[in-house]
């Protein structure tokens, strides 16, 4: 199998992983258990030099500073990394797997589950995400934020519950023209509901990315 292939094959699995291992409600915590394509994603955590905030206002933000309405990256899809979350508490806290049995920190993941469900009425089980690192394409430098980002940093982003779909789709674009390393353009698309507004992920695909030649 091609290495395009074999790139489709894994964004195909990080866009709609770990749908059968997480459960509803308590009665059926007993059931998790390895996610599909385990090996994938056995790494721990997406680790990044920025992190990417889409905001309400419609802007995007790097380490919560800044306003940007677009900012050019790439990024490779074999690489994304699909993730189960489980979000409870007040404060809230926040459990991930990526291969589901262990929670990254070490904890089983049915125990976690089993926790937010006995400590939030709320909880309503984990849901899907995937994990993001873009490559910086172009400097960012705004001196009065003392925000200084160079071509080639890192740039971290993991979906919500309500983001997700932004990133499928451009998955699926890539995957219909073979490509994994991709050029992109980032920015943010504001979502609404009936009570809120919030920023999700945007991601425009410009093109194939030549690494060897950045």
């Amino acid at each position: 199998m091609s290495v395009v292939a074999d790139a489709i094959r894994a964004a195909s699995e990080a866009a709609a992983a770990l749908p059968a291992v997480i459960p509803q409600s308590s009665t059926e915590v007993a059931a998790v258990g390895p996610a599909p394509s385990m090996e994938a994603f056995m790494s721990s955590g997406v680790k990044a030099d920025y992190y990417i905030q889409p905001e309400k206002t419609g802007y995007l933000q790097l380490d919560k500073k800044g306003a940007f309405e677009e900012i050019s990256a790439a990024i490779i899809i074999s690489e994304i990394k699909a993730v189960a979350i489980a979000r409870f508490g007040d404060p809230a806290k926040y459990y991930k797997t990526y291969n589901g049995t262990h929670a990254a920190t070490g904890e089983a993941w049915g125990e976690v589950l089993r926790m937010g469900y006995a400590t939030d009425p709320k909880f309503k089980g984990a849901y899907n995400a995937v994990e993001l690192i873009f490559v910086n394409q172009k400097d960012i430098v705004i001196p009065k934020l003392d925000l200084n980002i160079p071509q080639g940093a890192t740039l971290g982003y993991t979906t919500t519950s309500t983001t997700g779909r932004l990133v499928q789709s451009f998955i699926a674009t890539a995957c219909q023209k073979g490509l994994d390393a991709c050029l992109v353009t980032l920015s943010c698309e504001k979502l609404k509901s009936s009570k809120f507004v919030w920023g999700g992920l945007k991601i425009n695909l410009v093109g194939p990315w030549d690494i060897d030649g950045e």
